[in-house]
């Protein structure tokens, strides 16, 4: 029995040697991990620095692409700064700041300091709830893959043309963004009308009825091109599959330009749509006279008689025809601060997040502006005139002044 056991041993030993033996001869990588990732870093370095005029990025900022998607346009160079450019600042409008590639369970990029123009996609109040660090999926010359590090939102780089000036490209991207200005369309495909489309930010909303006579109701996110505007991805309906659409101006309609498809977004004006000047007049609030006034220029209104104690400005929403009222500064009351804020009087709450306040829906005979709460704070349905002792927070609020409950104007004839 002992020689058995040390003949056994004497074999186990032997395997463990030439399992050694046999790793050292057939070791498949000849470097170390470490020097393998900043290889492959280094690699990825190379791509994003190479194009002469850098990338255009078609950004979708959210896990769900619930606002759409954007131009950015960024460069990288050798020594760690990023260009950054985008449709939602000025066209001539680039900020610099610093980025780095890291390791962490694959390559990421990051914009590590602060930059306006990329960081308002991630910053939480802003609402577009993306990222500004990102996992690079794939990398040639010709595209680069990105991954949102927390919404894992993909993201497209490809190089810009050498010949495009940036400021040139945002300029026609939103050249289109403001021809195409009513948010309403119907979806034709082969001569017939087989949808509604309601625009929300760079958003459809889609319904439709399906070949057994249900109503479907689909969001797809699209972005501007200088041309006209593409889908996040393809969108199939009722077997035609579309994605590209060229704008025309003339008609307001987005016309696909796939090969082989006849499908259109014909705009459609909503109903009690008005132009700038049409909406300028006398209106009432119940038992109060409001005039709403068009101001110099050719963009807001002062609305006076809807608070008691001071003049609301209000912008015009060219996509409906109507007028939205935001959060805004008043004037001052004694020694406080007073400011229009949104209300949500079910819950009983009030907004002063910049942005926040009612979006008016026209409807006709009488003509009348209901409002409802917008994308910043959707269940508001009132306002306060409200007192602060200083900026807007907890700590400063005073109290209410004024109520302005549910507002519904209806022009005087």
């Amino acid at each position: 029995m002992e020689r058995k056991i040390f003949i056994i041993i004497g074999m186990f030993t032997t395997l463990i040697l030439g399992s050694c033996s046999l790793h050292e001869e057939d070791n498949i990588f000849d470097d170390s991990s470490a020097n393998r990732i900043s290889a492959a870093l280094k690699a990825d370095k190379e791509i994003l620095t190479s194009p002469k005029n850098g990338w255009l990025m078609e950004y979708y900022p959210s896990a769900i692409q619930a606002s759409g998607g954007y131009n950015v346009l960024v460069s990288f160079s050798e020594d760690g700064v990023a260009k950054v450019s985008s449709e939602l600042y000025n066209s001539g409008d680039e900020v610099e700041s610093l980025y780095s590639l890291k390791q962490s369970a694959g390559p990421i990029l990051s914009f590590d300091t602060y930059n306006e123009i990329m960081h308002v996609f991630s910053e939480p109040l802003n609402g577009y709830e993306g990222d500004f660090e990102f996992m690079i999926m794939s990398a040639s010359a010709e595209k680069i893959v990105l991954s949102g590090k927390k919404t894992n939102a993909k993201i497209v780089m490809t190089p810009m043309p050498e010949d495009k000036k940036w400021s040139d490209y945002i300029d026609e991207v939103v050249k289109t963004e403001d021809e195409a200005f009513l948010g309403t369309y119907n979806l034709i495909v082969n001569d017939t009308k087989i949808a509604f489309l309601e625009q929300n930010k760079n958003t459809f909303e889609f319904s439709y009825t399906d070949k057994d006579g249900a109503i479907i109701d689909k969001m797809v996110p699209f972005m501007y091109t200088p041309e006209g505007l593409k889908f996040y991805e393809p969108l199939t309906i009722g077997g035609t599959t579309m994605e590209h659409f060229k704008f025309d101006e003339q008609n307001i309609t987005f016309a696909c330009s796939d090969a082989g498809i006849s499908a259109k977004l014909e705009g459609v004006y909503p109903d009690g749509y008005k132009k700038y000047d049409e909406l300028e007049g006398e209106y009432t609030y119940g038992t109060q006279t409001v005039q709403l006034t068009a101001n110099d220029d050719n963009k807001t209104y002062t609305i006076i008689g809807l608070s008691t104690n001071y003049d609301i400005q209000a912008n015009y929403v060219r996509k409906s025809g109507s007028i939205s009222i935001n959060f805004q500064y008043l004037g001052m009351y004694s020694s406080y601060y007073m400011y229009l804020c949104p209300w949500d009087t079910t819950a009983g709450e009030l907004s002063w997040e910049p942005g926040s306040g009612l979006t008016g829906v026209n409807t006709t005979k009488p003509f009348t502006i209901a409002f409802k709460g917008n994308e910043v704070y959707g269940s508001a349905d009132s306002f306060l005139v409200y007192a602060f002792t200083g900026a807007p927070s907890k700590s400063t609020a005073a109290g209410t002044l004024e109520r302005i409950r549910t507002p519904k104007l209806v022009k005087k004839n």
